[in-house]
């Protein structure tokens, strides 16, 4: 609930686009919120309970990089080279936490 109530507020300040609130957006968002957040917290807790920490970050830390391409694939986003070297970055990070992790 508090990141929603941040994000629409952060999104009046700073969006240009308006959008106008209907009950197909109230039942996105509360599906977003509720259902999508939910699992992902029972299932961060599920694989918390049989691996490491360290383990389990590594697949917070892909997960933009999961976000990029599925965005190219699905809905046609244009890749430039920011976003390919962000990905690098991302997977070198990834990397290197795994790596301390084996110490």
């Amino acid at each position: 609930m508090f990141g929603t109530i941040t994000f629409v507020i952060a999104s009046y300040i700073f969006e240009g686009e308006p959008y106008v609130w209907s009950s197909r957006l109230l039942w996105a968002v509360l599906y977003q919120g509720a259902v999508i957040a939910g699992f992902g917290f029972i299932g961060n807790l599920w694989l918390l309970q049989r691996y490491l920490p360290s383990q389990v970050s590594l697949i917070s830390l892909i997960q933009p990089a999961f976000a990029i391409v599925a965005a190219w694939l699905v809905l046609g986003e244009e890749l430039n080279s920011a976003l390919w070297l962000s990905v690098v970055l991302i997977i070198i990070g990834a990397g290197f936490v795994q790596r301390a992790s084996k110490r």
